[in-house]
């Protein structure tokens, strides 16, 4: 065995034991707070499935206006009103700000929406739909109902208010 594979193969080892202690210490923390961690990762999984389901559905939906899901989920922000600067949209869609920027460029170019500076303080950027951007908004809070029924009629009203208030504690509100 050769000086260098020695080398990698002490540094591959090390990474191993650092990545097994930081397991250890989550598995301890988990177990302190009287969660089985096996538990949380399908809790886990299923999130991730669960999103990839109707990620995969609502860009099927969206096809035909040719909008991307994050473009989409940018409109329907704005148009809502939950967001009107690129920092609450990137927190809203779940992006970092280089690609809030390349969305908001893109929808920009479609004449979906314009960006402006703020009166009071030029450094603020304000985000506001055009009139296309507000027949776009109309058509994707037409489409969104339908597609959410479809995914979530398996579940009773009181199965979904259950949800809704677990993944509020999850997120924190």
């Amino acid at each position: 065995m050769s000086n260098v594979q020695r080398t990698l193969g002490c540094m591959n080892e090390d990474i191993d034991n650092r990545r097994g202690y930081a397991l250890n210490e989550v598995h301890a923390h988990v177990a302190q707070a009287g969660v089985d961690f096996s538990l949380l990762c399908n809790v886990e999984s299923r999130f991730v499935r669960a999103r990839a389901a109707l990620l995969r559905e609502l860009s099927r939906a969206l096809s035909g206006l040719e909008l991307g899901v994050n473009e989409a989920n940018v409109l329907m922000a704005i148009g809502k009103g939950v967001a009107g600067s690129p920092t609450g949209l990137s927190e809203v869609v779940g992006v970092d700000s280089a690609c809030m920027s390349r969305l908001l460029d893109r929808l920009e170019k479609r004449s979906l929406l314009q960006r402006s500076r703020s009166r009071e303080d030029r450094r603020v950027v304000k985000v506001s739909l055009t009139e296309g951007g507000t027949r776009m908004y109309i058509s994707l809070d037409q489409i969104t109902p339908s597609l959410l029924n479809e995914r979530f009629v398996r579940l009773s009203r009181a199965e979904l208010l259950e949800l809704q208030c677990l993944l509020g504690k999850l997120i924190g509100d």
